[in-house]
């Protein structure tokens, strides 16, 4: 296992380059000149401030130079500064990154917690009524998306109860309920559209693995239903929906990118949001190096927990 670990760590190293190489090319060859874009909201129009503001940005040197500087800087934990607020783009990563983090952990755990008590249900009463309504409410889950249910949560309750999203973000330390009452809404928003697909997984697994011999043979043995499923079947029919966990995290990602802007969390989408309408480079470029290695972190987990799963998988 240790050397399946190394040989997947060593892996991630062309990748992450190849990422960097794409993101850095993307916002060097953009349409949009981020310098038009700083003096055009102080209203200035003369090419020896454009010259200067772009020799201060680093933007005269060349593209290599330019890549250079930003990879050891990231290897060295500077991401630069923005080139709109000045800020350090590693600080403010570093204070959005646990609100994200919990955000989408609590999606993925609620959607978890919701999908695999249904999903396992409607697979046992095949056909029954509570089968069809789980079903059903799957498709429903996977037909809307989540910024039109953030959308909706926020007009309606500002209109029949008069409540908005807290404008100021209070951590679960400072205010446990200002944070509660925060972070409550896009965490059932996201986590319920996720739970769609899981549910359906579940059902479907299960209902497979029903269907093997072993599980016959341990019914035939006298076990009553409840150790068949829990203890011989419920097990291996949960790798699909690892493997779906670990698929889905990009689409947490773009699920907090547009709820943290809906409900006003103060996490890395919302930052990406703001950075990309004002075309401050830096900060776009850590954040999708940071996504994509947490994506590849995230990836080998599911693929180690494979083995704790099902005790047939072994990684050399």
């Amino acid at each position: 296992m240790q050397a399946y670990i190394a040989r997947r760590l060593l892996l991630m190293i062309p990748s992450l380059i190849g990422v960097t190489v794409i993101v850095f090319l993307a916002a060097r060859l953009a349409p949009v000149s981020t310098v038009n874009v700083i003096l055009g909201e102080t209203g200035i129009r003369d090419e020896a401030i454009a010259a200067e503001v772009s020799e201060r940005l680093g933007l005269n040197s060349s593209l290599i130079t330019q890549y250079t500087n930003w990879v050891w800087g990231m290897i060295r934990g500077d991401f630069g500064e923005s080139w709109f607020t000045g800020t350090s783009v590693g600080g403010e990563l570093a204070r959005r990154l646990p609100v994200s983090l919990e955000l989408g952990a609590l999606a993925l755990l609620l959607s978890v917690v919701v999908a695999i008590p249904i999903g396992a249900l409607s697979a046992i009463r095949q056909d029954t009524w509570l089968d069809y309504a789980s079903r059903g409410s799957a498709i429903f889950l996977l037909s809307i998306p989540t910024f039109w249910i953030g959308i909706l949560v926020v007009g309606l309750g500002y209109y029949f109860f008069t409540w908005a999203p807290p404008a100021e973000y209070k951590s679960i330390i400072e205010d446990p309920s200002a944070h509660i009452r925060l972070m409550f809404w896009p965490v059932v928003v996201l986590g319920i559209n996720l739970a769609g697909t899981k549910m359906r997984l579940v059902r479907s697994s299960l209902l497979e693995v029903l269907r093997q011999d072993y599980v016959r043979t341990a019914r035939g043995k006298g076990l009553n239903e409840r150790t068949v499923i829990f203890q011989h079947a419920m097990r291996n029919a949960l790798i699909p929906v690892v493997t779906v966990i670990g698929l889905q995290l990009p689409l947490v990602v773009a699920g907090s990118v547009v709820l943290e802007s809906i409900f006003l969390v103060p996490g890395i989408g919302r930052y990406a949001v703001e950075a990309s309408t004002r075309y401050d480079f830096p900060v776009m470029q850590a954040i999708v190096v940071l996504v994509a290695f947490a994506i590849m972190i995230s990836n080998l987990v599911i693929d180690i927990s494979y083995a704790l799963l099902d005790p047939r998988i072994r990684y050399n």
